[in-house]
């Protein structure tokens, strides 16, 4: 669920809330607490997301890479 922050007042954060199901925009209160909690858990989720894939990625590079290196191992062993 998209969140975006507006503005910060007097330690209540109001933020727009987009309902997927209707469509529709609302306008929501956060405590300034509760907006912290808020921010710690969206950033918990997106590095729970984003590292496996990360690694997924370098996991893939350096298999890719050890292609390579046997390919080359093989052309050296070949010309000498």
């Amino acid at each position: 669920i998209p969140f975006e922050a507006l503005e910060t007042v007097e330690a209540v954060n109001e933020m727009i809330h987009h309902d997927k199901n209707s469509g529709k925009m609302h306008k929501v209160m956060i405590p300034a607490c509760d907006w912290m909690t808020f921010r710690g858990n969206l950033i918990k989720k997106k590095c729970a997301e984003t590292i496996p894939n990360s690694r997924k990625f370098l996991k893939h590079l350096c298999d890719e890479g050890n292609k390579f290196s046997e390919i080359d191992e093989e052309d050296n062993v070949s010309l000498s």
